[in-house]
Formats: C-alpha cells, structure tokens, sequence
C-alpha cells in the first residue's frame, strides 16, 4: 500500500497564468458543436470549461470552444466598448456598436 495520501479522484486545481493545453488545436470531427464566445477576458476561457466532461469532450474535439476579444472593436483611443446607460444609473452598458462588429466578424 502506498503511504501517499489518495486524492478520492478529486482534480488538484490551481490558479494558472498560461493558456490551457485544451486552448491547443484539436482534430476536427463532422457536426461537431462549436461556441464562439465574444468576451473582454478570452484568458479566462475554458476555465471551467475544461474540467470534468466538458474538458474531455473539448480535448477530444467533440465540441470546439473559440474567443473573441471585445476590445479590438472598441470605440476611440482608449478602445471604450461600454459606456453609461441612457437616463442615468448605476453600472455601465456595452456599446451596440461594438457589440455588432463583433457578432459580424463572429
């Protein structure tokens, strides 16, 4: 018997600052499902997306998983994609503008 301590199965998970081995290209396979998500922070993808079924799935290319950065689309120097909303509030509300370049180059 091994004096180790046993893990029950359970994913050791830690923060990390690369990109995920399942980010890498994966075969392609026919009728696959493929998500495009349009989202300020493509580094945060898969994320949870890669653990457990769905990670498995994503390696074996059952499903592909595509990010497209928001900020490219922005709108001035400083890129703004968000804006205050009309008549006042609180938080900030995504530029239509923006959001249609991006669902057009999606």
């Amino acid at each position: 018997m091994s004096d180790t301590p046993k893990s029950h199965r359970r994913l050791s998970i830690r923060a990390s600052a690369k990109p995920r081995d399942l980010m890498a290209e994966t075969p392609e396979i026919a009728g696959a499902w493929k998500v495009r998500v349009i989202t300020l922070f493509p580094e945060a993808f898969p994320g949870t997306l890669g653990l457990s079924l769905t990670g498995k799935a994503l390696q074996s290319g059952l499903w592909a998983l595509e990010t497209i950065d928001l900020r490219p689309f922005g709108v001035g120097k400083h890129l703004n994609v968000d804006n205050t909303p009309t008549g006042g509030g609180a938080g900030m509300v995504m530029k239509p503008d923006v959001v249609g370049a991006a669902l057009e180059a999606a």
